[in-house]
């Protein structure tokens, strides 16, 4: 297989902190897969020998273009993108500005082109443009990837890429005096104290005023108790901002703190700095970081380490591996000094030590890089997609069309699904509808889990009316994976309780709507955690309405959250009468923390979703059948017209639930008694 060409491109080799990262990942990625080649717009640089190290091939040209005015837009775009046509297949982007023009430039010269999002800056329309114009995008944290799937068209090309840093292979080495003396001296670090370092440029967002209030408040609360070792702070960066240097300035001499702060300015070894540091921190204020390096750095070297919880930060470190504050409190930070200069920062040191080398190294840098690549690569073109879009439509039409309560009538089914798509895409907002037994739902375009129940009356009629005609006043409905809650609803309309377990905080907060207005609060008990095989704490994808699940290794490009996963029999102890399993995949997991219940002579009926899904935790449908059948369930059919229980035939296009008794025999004489369910113009 011939080798890929992709062309990174950066504004100039100077820059320690772009130019590092990018040089850090063409180190590592596959030559047998991809011929990396570097494109700045200015030669020269610190980086340049490396590139030449690394064989890499380094072009000279511009990529971006001025934006205005509009009328030779098109023109000096197709000027620059002249020398490059035909270089690359694929452009990744290290400029780090809000500039759409380079986006332009690529397409023309024939290639895709992918960028790195830095900062959580999304407050200019250039922004958006850059975005759409882009075949991937690069988030260095969740909550980049969180503000970006709110972008219409987004969602697809985003894949969460973290920083990597260099690891050492020992832990943190014991600089000897002498070398530690001479640093200090080379620095120009006063006294034999504690040293805390911030590495960053000196920059509003950064909030170095709070650090500096912070030491002082740690050195007069040290005098107070009679330590008599001053602590020192080292400000390393450059002065980018003159107004905040300023304002940093007069707060270390209103403070006093001449002796106690030192401005460094930018330098080039970072690490021997750090080897001589007791404790590192990053004041970052609410702004937040991409995915903050000189933290990452610091934590590899086992420097105990501070920072506050903003984006960025917070997925570097946690609780066994440093300290996280509240931002623009130094009161904090300065009580997580203290301890961090204490004799617990070596343990939480190291702990930090082996985050970065689970979770932030170059080499998986490096992978999810060419992830990204090759999906970019991969995707189809505008009329693949257009084509596939067709698709859907056609299935969406032939399954209102085709359902068992709308095949008489379906006219009428596609007038009420064209009229719903067409009011939302006029002015989406939520509508409510009738349901069953005179509740009703909240929908809105998206939202597949209630939407359909407006075209079809009943989105699952065989087992929606199967539990409708199970559950009385008294019974326990489990609703494993209840999202927004149509079968909630419809089991507490019956008279049943109900105990709806939904992790996703989204979904969840419709359901509580749709259980508040209808009612029916004194019948439910909702519940946030996830449901599997143990107790723990798992992270849960989100955004993707009714598909979010359990997140795997695989999820790099989704967001996602932590959630407390605790087992059925754990949670529930009294009896169920019937239960439904809707988790995209987790089934198996579900299955096998519910033993007791499964147990249960009580159990009448399982509705559980079958849909391949569980494959990305390894387990395939047939597994689930299995542990189902050791149980004594056998599958069956239910037909809610005539209240009958059969054999299962073949499934309805697009539907994937399965319907679970033990005794097929008794479950038919159980419906027989039960009150009609009314949904729509149907009387089931």
């Amino acid at each position: 297989m011939t080798p890929v060409p992709i062309m990174m491109t950066i504004p100039n080799l100077d820059t320690a902190g772009s130019g590092k990262a990018m040089l850090n990942v063409l180190a590592c990625i596959d030559r047998d897969r991809f011929t990396p080649i570097v494109c700045v717009s200015r030669p020269g640089g610190p980086f340049t020998d490396r590139l030449r190290d690394l064989d890499i091939e380094l072009i000279v040209a511009p990529t971006t273009v001025a934006a205005r005015p509009l009328t030779k837009l098109a023109t000096t775009v197709g000027d620059a993108a002249g020398p490059l046509r035909g270089r690359a297949q694929l452009w990744h982007s290290y400029h780090y500005l809000d500039d759409y023009t380079e986006a332009m430039v690529a397409r023309a010269a024939g290639a895709r082109w992918c960028f790195t999002k830095k900062n959580m800056s999304w407050n200019r329309r250039s922004w958006f443009v850059r975005s759409s114009l882009a075949h991937g995008i690069a988030a260095q944290n969740h909550d980049q990837i969180s503000l970006l799937h709110q972008v219409p068209g987004l969602s697809g090309r985003l894949r969460h890429i973290p920083r990597g840093v260099p690891i050492p292979e020992t832990g943190r080495p014991e600089t000897p005096a002498g070398e530690r003396a001479r640093i200090r001296s080379e620095l120009a670090i006063p006294g034999n104290g504690p040293v805390v370092t911030c590495v960053a440029n000196l920059v509003a967002r950064k909030q170095q005023q709070d650090l500096i209030a912070a030491v002082g408040q740690l050195n007069e609360r040290n005098a107070a108790r009679g330590i008599p070792e001053t602590v020192t702070l080292i400000l390393a960066g450059r002065e980018v901002e003159a107004g905040h240097t300023a304002m940093v300035r007069v707060e270390i001499e209103q403070r006093q703190m001449a002796d106690q702060v030192v401005l460094l300015g930018e330098i080039r070894n970072v690490d021997d700095l750090l080897r001589t540091s007791d404790a590192f921190c990053l004041p970052t204020g609410p702004a937040g970081e991409g995915c903050p390096v000189a933290l990452l750095e610091a934590m590899a070297l086992g420097v105990p380490s501070v920072a506050t919880n903003v984006p960025g930060s917070r997925e570097v470190i946690d609780e066994t591996s440093g300290w996280m504050v509240d931002h623009s409190r130094p009161d904090q930070l300065a009580t997580a000094l203290s301890e961090a200069l204490g004799p617990d920062g070596g343990d939480r040191g190291e702990g930090g030590r082996q985050r970065v080398r689970a979770k932030f190294s170059i080499a998986q840098e490096a992978e999810n890089h060419e992830a990204m690549w090759t999906g970019v690569l991969d995707r189809p073109e505008l009329v693949t997609r257009v084509r596939r879009h067709a698709r859907r439509g056609v299935a969406s039409a032939r399954f209102v069309t085709e359902h068992p309560l709308t095949c008489d009538e379906p006219a009428k089914a596609l007038g009420r699904w064209a009229g719903f798509n067409l009011r939302q895409a006029v002015r989406p907002n939520p509508e409510w509808i009738d349901f069953v037994n005179g509740t009703r739902l909240e929908i809105e375009r998206g939202r597949g889990g209630s939407v359909s129940n407006l075209y079809t009356h009943l989105a699952d009629p065989e087992e929606m009316a199967l539990l409708a005609h199970v559950l009385r006043s008294g019974h326990l409905f489990c609703d494993v994976g209840a999202n927004v809650g149509a079968y909630t609803v419809l089991a507490a309309a019956c008279g049943a309780r109900v105990a709806a377990f939904e992790p996703g905080s989204d979904a969840r907060e419709v359901l509580t709507r749709h259980v508040d207005t209808n009612g029916l609060s004194h019948l439910v008990q909702i519940h946030s955690e996830v449901v599997g095989a143990h107790q723990g704490v798992v992270r849960l994808t989100v955004g993707q309405d009714s598909l979010n699940h359990v997140a795997t290794d695989a999820d790099t490009s989704s967001p996602s959250t932590e959630v407390a996963m605790v087992t059925l029999d754990a949670a529930i102890t009294q009896p169920v009468t019937a239960m439904k399993i809707d988790v995209e995949g987790f089934e198996a997991e579900v299955l096998d923390g519910a033993s007791n219940h499964l147990a249960s002579p009580a159990l009448e009926v399982i509705v559980i979703e079958l849909n391949r899904s569980g494959h990305r935790y390894g387990v395939d449908d047939a597994e689930v059948r299995q542990r189902l059948e050791q149980q004594g369930f056998s599958e069956v059919s239910y037909d809610p017209f005539s209240r009958t229980v059969g054999h299962p035939g073949p499934r309805r296009n697009g539907m994937h639930n399965t319907i679970w008794t033990r005794n097929a025999d008794r479950l038919e004489t159980l419906v027989q008694g039960a009150p009609p369910l009314e949904a729509g113009p149907w009387s089931l």
